[in-house]
């Protein structure tokens, strides 16, 4: 079993809230390095939660699967249940 990681975590609650965003985007709107933010979106994409698309002038637009946008609901849902209790 792998669990998600505080990075991964981030990035998903980000694109949960932005639908989709390109790598400049989220690096300038979390506190994701692009080191840490490449990590996350590799492991993000083997394990079927993020897929992406070419956008203007070839960036890489990021957005959650079906599956992602499970994974993140519940990823939300924790964080939220943990900062209330």
């Amino acid at each position: 079993m792998s669990l998600i990681s505080q990075n991964e975590g981030i990035l998903l609650i980000y694109l949960l809230h932005k639908n989709e965003a390109n790598i400049n985007q989220i690096v300038e709107e979390t506190e994701l390095g692009q080191f840490a933010l490449y990590s996350a979106i590799n492991k993000l994409q083997n394990r079927g939660l993020l897929d992406e698309k070419k956008g203007p002038n070839r960036s890489r637009v990021l957005f959650l699967t079906r599956k992602g946008q499970e994974v993140a609901e519940l990823v939300k849902d924790l964080q939220e249940k943990l900062e209330h209790d």
